[in-house]
């Protein structure tokens, strides 16, 4: 009779990407370097960063399942959870770096801390389901993946334009909060296209990806109050930005045209201690 390998037995029992287990000794190292102070010569050495007893599984399940022999290893990051409401309210909704699990619960992912486990020193350890929704589940996958393939913008127009742009959505937030809920509830990515001009004043295209086709009167006054930030923001001796901000559906937005542009990164501004659904563009690198 044919045993079964550890990868099949860890998923028999439970073992998923998104999968949470706690261990009270986990720890996350980095390698640091030190230099031998009679040779001179560098040698590296594994540092505790971080202890954890709460973690979340990020190997794709048939990197679970497949033999120790090829794939020895699952993935992990360390799970925080932020129960002070003020300390919730700073979550960086749209970050590629911490993501939020369970909005009520507070757990929030970090990303900056993934560690490695021996697939049979986890065979002891009974791991807890996905704990949220399979919508967010689906969004913690592409967020494990937005960590390596965000795409990086020019310099000079993350300066003149999104920072000018963020600055804008900040004050809306203290002046009318409701216009950026109703906004993130309708919006699910600020995006442009990269300027065709290789020296400033620099042409900025703006297109909003809503998350569904019908919208409400409020999502209509509030997309177009964000739309008069948009083309206002920015310095116009460096970037011009087209007036005309286009609002595509999914249904309608080509592969194409999605791959033509670039998500901005709204960080944590339409974050308030709940997360709400939308604008989920990564954050600026």
């Amino acid at each position: 009779m044919e045993v079964e390998h550890v990868g099949t037995r860890l998923y028999a029992a439970g073992w998923r990407q998104g999968s949470v287990f706690e261990v009270s000794t986990a720890a996350f190292g980095v390698n640091t370097e030190n230099v031998d102070p009679e040779s001179g010569e560098c040698q590296f050495g594994i540092e505790t960063e971080e202890l954890a007893s709460n973690w979340i599984v990020v190997s794709q399940d048939c990197d679970i399942v497949m033999d120790a022999s090829v794939e020895p290893y699952v993935e992990a990051l360390i799970c925080v959870t932020e129960n002070d409401q003020n300390r919730r309210s700073s979550i960086e909704r749209n970050s590629a770096r911490r993501f939020v699990i369970h909005p009520e619960q507070g757990t929030v992912a970090e990303a900056r801390y993934r560690s490695a486990f021996r697939k049979d020193a986890l065979l002891g350890i009974s791991p807890s389901p996905w704990p949220s929704d399979a919508d967010r589940h689906d969004r913690f996958i592409r967020w494990l993946a937005r960590r390596y393939d965000r795409p990086a913008i020019p310099d000079e127009i993350v300066t003149a334009f999104q920072q000018p742009l963020m600055k804008a959505f900040t004050d809306l937030r203290k002046t009318q909060p409701q216009i950026l809920r109703a906004f993130s509830d309708a919006i699910k990515d600020v995006r442009i296209y990269l300027p065709t001009r290789t020296e400033p004043p620099y042409d900025i295209a703006v297109v909003f990806l809503t998350e569904r086709s019908e919208l409400t009167r409020e999502q209509d006054s509030a997309i177009e109050t964000v739309q008069r930030a948009v083309i206002s923001a920015g310095d116009v001796k460096v970037v011009l930005v087209d007036p005309e901000v286009r609002l595509v559906d999914p249904e309608s937005m080509s592969l194409a045209e999605y791959f033509a542009t670039r998500p901005l990164y709204l960080e944590d501004i339409t974050h308030y201690g709940v997360e709400s659904g939308g604008a989920e563009p990564p954050p600026r690198v």
